[in-house]
């Protein structure tokens, strides 16, 4: 029985793995289509946050999300990245690190901050973050689940809602990820 749970686990993983680059290629080839519809992006990561506890109760948990954000989103893409975001900011946070999930209206753009407590990034992670495959350390150990692709499919579905997803090493201690999204549909 133990054995047929980790072919299954296997096979979930290669599975998943399938979507997320079947998802890329449309992508690159123009054609990943969108079903826009009206999503409460507030109310969604409401819930995320809600949850964080659940799967990490060592982390101190912050939240700032302005009510009544209302995105036009393929909803049934969109979600992947803020379920991918805050999943990172878990994974890849200090044992007793802090969490920190700020939505807001600039403009005429929704932008999400999520940070997190890190033992910081080397230049030449920052810069192959978003890169097919690429797991900065210590990931590459298996410890922590993935396959390298989160954060490439996430920025790919941002991009193909005229929106886009930033990188930023505030300090040694703590990272942020911005998710930039036009309030209503358009370019950014």
């Amino acid at each position: 029985q133990s054995e047929l749970c980790s072919i299954l686990d296997e096979v979930r993983r290669l599975s998943t793995i399938s979507r997320k680059l079947l998802l890329l290629s449309q992508a690159d080839a123009g054609r990943l289509r969108l079903h826009r519809e009206l999503y409460d992006l507030s109310a969604e990561l409401a819930g995320l946050v809600d949850d964080i506890p659940l799967l990490a109760p060592a982390l101190t948990v912050r939240a700032h999300i302005e009510p009544g954000l209302i995105v036009q989103v393929d909803a049934g893409l969109f979600p992947q990245i803020l379920h991918n975001l805050i999943s990172n900011a878990i994974k890849y946070n200090l044992a007793d690190g802090w969490l920190r999930v700020e939505a807001e209206r600039r403009g005429s753009n929704v932008v999400v901050c999520i940070a997190n407590a890190s033992q910081g990034l080397s230049a030449f992670e920052q810069a192959h973050l978003f890169e097919r495959f690429y797991r900065a350390d210590p990931a590459h150990n298996r410890q922590v689940d993935g396959s390298g692709l989160g954060l490439c499919v996430s920025r790919e579905i941002a991009r193909a809602h005229g929106g886009d997803i930033k990188f930023t090493l505030v300090s040694a201690a703590d990272v942020e990820v911005r998710l930039i999204l036009p309030e209503r549909g358009g370019a950014p």
